[in-house]
């Protein structure tokens, strides 16, 4: 049974800068670097980490190099959690919801997408790297900060990168929705845009019996 001071422990918890694979897979408890690789690979993180690099790593990369200067520091996971909270909290959904637009994303948003992004899929799906974990957001914030981290700097050093290539499906479109390589949205858009026409369905239902239990009312009152 957790304890305040578990609690305390876990808040202050901090992410790791690891160099090794080896190391972070067993961080992760992960089986061996074949299973960290194989889950990279797949649609529970590739995606959404070629998404994130096109538009908050890649940019700053180039125009270093463009300028012979050193990349300008990156922010920490803590300013990071900062724009999540205050992007989600009173229903403002900046980096939940599927189709938000993401033109005015700084790096720091796109930051907090991806964390999220990564976070809530490996949470929900079975498949997921934190499938039933009991570990608290910022505790997988702190692992996802730490995959992140060790895969920028293998891109960054790579001339041919397995995670981006230009038939990967890491694109966002104009309006801001994550897409497949022939431009469809992806499976987790669909899954929320059912629930839109599910509630929405659920809304049209309602006020339907509402007109109508109003209609009876008003006939029963005229009679």
């Amino acid at each position: 049974m957790a304890t305040w001071i578990d609690e305390v422990n876990a808040s202050k918890e901090k992410p790791v800068a690891f160099t090794s694979k080896k190391e972070l897979a067993t961080y992760l408890e992960l089986d061996s670097i074949e299973e960290f690789d194989n889950w990279r690979k797949s649609s529970l993180f590739k995606k959404y980490y070629g998404i994130h690099w096109k538009n908050a790593i890649k940019p700053l990369q180039d125009a270093a190099e463009a300028t012979g200067q050193r990349r300008k520091r990156q922010v920490g996971l803590s300013t990071v959690e900062r724009w999540i909270d205050d992007g989600e909290k009173a229903g403002r959904c900046t980096y939940s919801i599927p189709n938000v637009g993401t033109k005015a994303y700084t790096v720091i948003d796109w930051h907090a997408w991806v964390v999220l992004k990564i976070r809530t899929l490996n949470k929900a799906s079975a498949d997921g790297l934190f499938f039933k974990s009991k570990l608290s957001d910022h505790q997988l914030n702190c692992r996802i900060w730490s995959i992140l981290k060790l895969t920028d700097r293998e891109q960054a050093t790579r001339t041919v990168n397995p995670l981006i290539s230009d038939t990967d499906p890491s694109e966002v479109s104009d309006n801001g929705c994550d897409t497949d390589s022939e431009g469809a949205p992806d499976s987790v858009d669909l899954f929320f845009d059912s629930l839109n026409a599910i509630a929405d369905d659920t809304k049209t239902a309602s006020r339907a019996k509402t007109d109508s239990d109003s209609e009876s009312s008003s006939d029963e009152s005229s009679l």
